[in-house]
């Protein structure tokens, strides 16, 4: 309805100035020449009424452009958001945080189309054809010399438009690269400063930055050139017709009104052509954000769809292999592995051997492994992912906290717990020795920087023990608890999760009078190719 009301506002403002050159005509055939001082009167005070409808209307065009464009670019910056948050890991292996913010935020050069240029441009456009059907009724050879001049006015207005066009893409990728690398700057200032490497950074970004600056500048001095061409040719144009204008007075074949008229039709003629190059160029950095959101929006992302499993009891790896897109050999290679309910797994290996791997690939984050991956019998790939990742509770190595208090971080673990499950879990960890000494309405800054490693890690098992999950995973869970929370994390493990399926991830032995089963990982592959591991 927006849309609809919008066209018919330009509609209007279109009718309104082309009867302007009528009126002003009038004035001065009836008015001025007839020395009548009532059609004076009469046409002057219509003129005013419509400049000042006009006003009003064009007020309302802008306020209804900013609220659509507002309301445009929110949906398009959530929906992108959404895509986003749900595309598989190896999308994000490839990109890092600032660059893919960066990406998101393009949605922005998309108000471009919604500013009041564009509006004018159609109203201008609608305007043109009043002014043509005017100018014919006059004078042939004036709408003639019109018509002769417009090809030559839209080429030149069109022809600089590839140049810029490009120059707007690669501002955008430069300012992304620009954004990502100060970005990590900011985020290892602590190693760059102990390196003492500040000024090296520095000249880096400084280069990034005087880059996009020379595109900049590149850009600007191809539109002002553009336009100042158009300008001038236009102004040639317009001077020739006035003067076949004054030429066809001097023979009585047109009035002095029709020359007032006439040559504030002609204008109109020019300006939406004129224009034209103004709107292209206001719209190409939409356009080039629209082509690189396309190129975001159109990658896979994670469908919710799939075989639902209402409880994982067996889980099941036979002959996986599997290599990272970016690297250049493979990280697991004919893993055979079988746990289930109630039994306890370590995961033991050196740093890169694979062991986090493993975990990703049973949380379905990639799905390219050659093998199979069973899940109560069920190959992972035909399992709905999302009902899937339900069911499994991690304590990741890299724990993240939001800032927040400490129990809005415990409670995301599970959103739907209610206050009393809530207080009921809380206070079972706090008897056994978890959360003992943390104060559950302390603000965390920083993702954590107000809390010792220990306590982070104490907040990551509160948060996955808020949910009843099928399968919990422990990444070096416990590495930097002291000795009384680890004991009580393993009272609790005993107590609470003997039902369970346990996976636990370790560089060694630390657990290894708690679990059932070892799985050792080394990082080398053996003679045959074959990664060497196994059960222990």
């Amino acid at each position: 309805m927006t849309i609809i009301f919008l066209g018919f506002i330009t509609v209007l403002i279109a009718i309104m100035t082309n009867a302007i050159p009528i009126l002003t005509q009038k004035v001065f055939d009836e008015g001025i020449l007839k020395r009548d001082i009532n059609s004076i009167v009469i046409f002057t005070a219509v003129l005013i009424i419509i400049y000042l409808s006009r006003s009003i209307l064009n007020y309302m065009s802008d306020f209804l452009l900013a609220k659509t464009s507002s309301k445009v670019i929110a949906d398009i910056k959530t929906d992108m958001i959404h895509k986003t948050m749900n595309m598989p890991m190896s999308f994000f292996d490839s990109k890092s945080t600032a660059y893919i913010l960066s990406r998101i935020n393009e949605a922005n050069s998309l108000s471009s189309i919604f500013t009041p240029t564009v509006f004018v441009f159609f109203s201008s456009s609608i305007s043109m054809i009043g002014a043509l059907i005017y100018i014919f009724s006059k004078s042939i050879l004036i709408f003639i010399i019109c018509i002769v001049f417009i090809p030559l006015v839209y080429i030149i207005s069109n022809g600089s438009l590839s140049v810029i066009n490009k120059y707007s893409k690669e501002m955008f990728e430069t300012n992304a690269r620009t954004n990502n690398k100060i970005h990590s700057t900011f985020e290892g200032i602590v190693t760059l400063k102990q390196l003492n490497q500040e000024k090296n950074v520095n000249e880096i970004i400084s280069k990034e930055v005087f880059s996009l600056a020379e595109k900049t500048v590149k850009q600007s001095k191809t539109i002002s050139k553009s336009s100042q061409l158009l300008n001038v040719v236009i102004l040639i144009i317009q001077s020739l017709i006035i003067g076949v204008i004054a030429y066809l007075i001097t023979k009585e074949r047109l009035k002095i009104g029709d020359y007032v008229a006439l040559t504030q039709y002609v204008g109109m003629v020019y300006v939406p052509i004129t224009m034209f190059q103004g709107f292209k160029i206001t719209i190409q950095p939409a356009l080039a954000a629209i082509s690189r959101l396309n190129s975001l929006i159109e990658k896979t992302f994670l469908e919710n769809k799939g075989i639902k499993v209402n409880e994982i009891k067996t889980i099941v790896l036979k002959n996986v292999s599997f290599k990272y897109e970016t690297a250049q050999k493979e990280i697991l290679k004919n893993i055979n592995l079988e746990i289930n309910t109630g039994e306890k797994l370590a995961l033991i290996g050196s740093n890169g051997s694979g062991k986090t791997t493993i975990v990703k690939l049973l949380l379905g984050f990639y799905q390219n492994y050659l093998g199979n991956i069973y899940i109560n019998g069920i190959e992972l790939k035909k399992i709905n992912i999302r009902e899937l990742r339900d069911r499994i509770g991690i304590i990741p190595q890299n724990i993240y906290l939001f800032e927040n208090t400490i129990a809005d971080n415990i409670k995301i673990g599970n959103t739907k717990i209610t206050e009393k499950e809530f207080q009921q879990k809380i206070n079972l960890l706090k008897k056994q020795g978890i959360l003992a000494d943390l104060d559950l309405n302390k603000k965390i800054i920083e993702n954590g920087k107000n809390l010792s490693k220990g306590q982070i890690q104490q907040i990551a098992f509160a948060r996955a023990f808020m949910k009843n999950f099928d399968v919990l995973i422990f990444d070096e869970a416990t590495s930097n608890m002291d000795k009384n929370a680890r004991k009580a994390f393993k009272e609790i493990l005993s107590q609470e999760f003997s039902n369970k399926i346990c996976i636990f991830i370790s560089h060694d032995n630390e657990l290894s009078n708690f679990i059932d089963k070892k799985f050792v990982l080394l990082e080398d592959f053996n003679d045959e190719g074959e990664k060497e591991g196994g059960l222990r």
